[in-house]
């Protein structure tokens, strides 16, 4: 009986590297990393950024829609607990991996999440006085893999805003760390730039930190065109949009209309947020005579500031109740057309706001703990090659 040769057996590696490319294209992410085991030239195929890039042009329609997530204390037995889970179009879930450091004492929160890698912020919101650097992981959860980030520069013993940022040219990942100065009057900051590619931290030129003060809430950032957008407050108190480019590392402000840029307007009520994954908007919650109401404006052309136009208002006759109505607390995301809130009334559970219509719908997949987040979520082999 003539036996197969060696050469028989491994006909896969006389295709042609475009083949085999495309054959890996069409695995699943976990099947991926497994195949990086069975020979170097897999691994290195899979490894190589380039492939990891372009798996990720032809994943964004596949598999999970949204990453939802949960850090909270269980009180019997009172432990730090964590959970994470896929959502999918139907809005059914599935449990994924736990938060690598789910038993953790401090609270985590998500800044956001892109090309499958999370940004999670550990911090200890019960004091106000920061006695020891936050806690920054990047995290892919679809390959179980995370990095905690070397300590930054600068440690004031107050607490600093992070946001999260993706450099498309040069395929890089980074966070900003932003830092109020104790001067109430002058309104300045001071900031630092993490980035994956150097493994580093490096502080701004202070000429080049604007004077006002990010007022968004941890995960509502809001990226669109690489620029990464949270509201702010200026030295005059009035409400601005604060970007940074993640490519060149610079600010800029943007102006909003005059309805949400008074000062009578608490910046804690406006959300800033991605409209129809091409300009940005802004959700405000208001109260008037004791009755509420919740607004949507969106920059019809992104960049002008003198396109914002209010799309509708929740809370007028004929609406559909609105959430300020129904006791709820700051936002924990959006996911394509739909914001979500945490419902505070019992029973808790997750509210949806669709951003086109304004019709409000109950989701009790979860329970919503205090410190939730969604966001949305493709599955990446981001991480794997570092």
């Amino acid at each position: 009986m003539k036996t197969k040769s060696r050469h028989d057996n491994n006909k896969f590696e006389f295709l042609d590297e475009e083949v085999k490319v495309e054959i890996f294209r069409q695995l699943p992410v976990k099947t991926l990393v497994l195949c990086t085991c069975v020979c170097k030239s897999w691994n290195l195929l899979i490894k190589d950024s380039a492939f990891i890039c372009d798996l990720l042009r032809n994943r964004r329609n596949d598999g999970p829609l949204a990453l939802f997530f949960r850090h909270y204390l269980n009180y019997e037995p009172r432990v730090t607990q964590s959970d994470t889970h896929y959502v999918y179009p139907d809005f059914q879930i599935r449990r994924i991996q736990d938060f690598p450091l789910a038993h953790d004492r401090r609270h985590f929160t998500v800044t956001d999440s892109i090309n499958g890698l999370v940004c999670v912020v550990g911090d200890n919101y019960s004091t106000k006085v920061v006695s020891r650097p936050q806690t920054l992981v990047l995290w892919n959860p679809s390959i179980r893999k995370y990095i905690i980030l070397p300590n930054p520069n600068l440690f004031p013993k107050k607490r600093c805003f992070v946001g999260f940022g993706y450099d498309s040219r040069c395929d890089d990942y980074k966070l900003l760390r932003m830092i109020n100065l104790p001067d109430p009057a002058d309104f300045k900051s001071v900031a630092e730039v993490f980035s994956l590619n150097s493994g580093s931290w490096k502080i701004m030129d202070s000429s080049r930190v604007p004077h006002c003060k990010i007022s968004s809430v941890p995960g509502t950032q809001a990226i669109v065109n690489g620029i990464i957008h949270w509201n702010a407050l200026r030295q005059d108190k009035s409400n601005v949009l604060l970007g940074f480019n993640a490519r060149d590392e610079t600010f800029q402000e943007i102006e909003i209309p005059q309805d949400l840029a008074s000062r009578s307007i608490d910046p804690m009520l406006l959300n800033v947020l991605v409209y129809n994954d091409s300009t940005i908007g802004i959700f405000c919650k208001e109260r008037h005579n004791n009755y509420k109401h919740c607004r949507l404006w969106i920059m019809k052309d992104y960049g002008e500031s003198s396109s914002w136009i209010k799309v509708f208002t929740m809370g007028e006759e004929g609406r559909h109740l609105h959430p300020v109505g129904i006791g709820v607390t700051m936002p924990i995301g959006c996911v394509g057309q739909e914001l979500f809130y945490r419902k505070s009334e019992y029973p808790t559970g997750i509210i949806g706001i669709n951003l086109v219509n304004g019709e409000v719908r109950y989701h009790d997949f979860l329970l919503g703990e205090r410190f939730t987040f969604i966001t949305t979520y493709v599955e990446s082999l981001v991480l794997l090659n570092r």
